[in-house]
């Protein structure tokens, strides 16, 4: 049952009662936009291009990578046990396809670098897929594009950025990678929740779309009563192992722990998130 704090506006707390309309696909760019990786790869005599899409994540959160396999329905996940990560990825051009037209009709915004190495990637898929090229023909424009893509495409965004609106799918999809739950020790009998999103100050544009939802400034949040509205609008949203650090944070906030009893919940959450720093990008 949501608790909204009485403070807060009737416009944030009935936000927050809100049931959640899930966009699998919305969410999907949101985490692509936290973790998302364009590898572009020259192989065999420097005469064959490879291109992969991946998302990484430490192998205590590789159920969210077969949620994302479940829903496109294509993808292959490795894990690589010695580094204690798992990998999803796209390799296969028909594969690639579909999640570029996805990536075009969702952009990513949260960090301009991720639409620029989208954009170059997408434009060396398409070089490659030309029939009127030679070989040598595409090596040539697509080592142009490499050699030239970084500094043309530092002041290029999408057309529809503007256009483009932050949803809660999406900020749900972000924050599983750059959400972070967490408790804090003040002095020696004193503990305190807070929540923060990483990375909040690399995007303006990224900034002025979460304050439309969010009701203050989410950069790093200790406020009670907009933990309690963290707390309600996020129930029963994650989809990988933020849901269990979620959990039990938000159970920790609203319940009257003792120092000892929270003590112990900040060392359980501290565990889960040993790791994720790791393989964020």
């Amino acid at each position: 049952m949501c608790k909204c704090a009485t403070t807060l506006s009737k416009k944030s707390c009935k936000c927050a009662t809100t049931p959640l309309n899930f966009n699998f696909y919305q969410w999907f760019i949101g985490f692509t936009d936290a973790n998302g990786q364009f590898e572009i790869l020259q192989t065999k005599g420097n005469i064959k291009w490879s291109l992969k899409f991946k998302l990484i994540q430490n192998i205590k959160n590789y159920r969210v990578l077969y949620f994302i396999k479940k829903n496109l329905g294509f993808g292959s996940i490795t894990k690589k046990s010695s580094e204690n990560l798992v990998v999803y990825s796209i390799s296969k051009k028909e594969h690639l396809k579909k999640v570029l037209d996805l990536f075009d009709k969702f952009p990513l915004f949260a960090k301009r670098v991720n639409y620029q190495n989208y954009y170059l990637f997408k434009t060396i898929y398409l070089i490659l897929e030309r029939k009127d090229l030679s070989i040598s023909e595409k090596n040539n424009k697509i080592d142009e594009k490499l050699l030239k893509g970084v500094n043309k495409l530092i002041y290029f965004t999408p057309l529809n950025l503007e256009k483009s609106f932050l949803t809660k799918s999406w900020l749900i999809g972000f924050l599983e990678t750059k959400g972070r739950f967490y408790l804090e020790k003040k002095g020696s009998t004193r503990i305190i929740h807070k929540f923060e999103i990483i990375g909040y100050d690399e995007s303006s544009f990224l900034q002025t779309q979460i304050s439309k939802i969010l009701p203050y400034d989410p950069k790093i949040t200790q406020s009670y009563e907009n933990l309690l509205f963290i707390s309600s609008y996020f129930e029963n949203s994650f989809k990988g192992i933020k849901s269990l650090e979620f959990n039990i944070w938000s159970r920790s906030l609203r319940k009257n722990y003792n120092f000892k009893q929270l003590s112990r919940t900040q060392n359980l959450i501290e565990k889960l998130q040993e790791g994720e720093n790791k393989f964020k990008v």
